[in-house]
């Protein structure tokens, strides 16, 4: 074989958009919205992504996210052994 160099370099952009309520199976919740935009370059060769997401405002944890055309929602959960609600 022979050795094999790639350099690739990562951006990402993550910008606050703002306070939403956000229902989902496992409940409505208080949410700040999140959205992440990503460039990454190899070899000359770029792709851009975008995805947004919701995370609640009080423990931070994800609600929902939007990236790819994929959408995940919280179905349940649980903090310290205390059902998230």
């Amino acid at each position: 074989g022979f050795p094999v160099s790639t350099k690739t370099d990562y951006q990402s952009t993550v910008t606050f958009k703002g306070i939403e309520s956000v229902t989902v199976p496992a409940g409505t919740f208080s949410t700040c919205r999140f959205e992440t935009s990503y460039t990454t370059t190899t070899s000359g060769i770029s792709s851009s992504a975008i995805s947004t997401h919701w995370n609640e405002v009080t423990y931070g944890f994800t609600v929902r996210n939007e990236a790819d055309g994929d959408i995940t929602e919280l179905v349940s959960g649980s903090i310290n052994g205390t059902a998230i609600k």
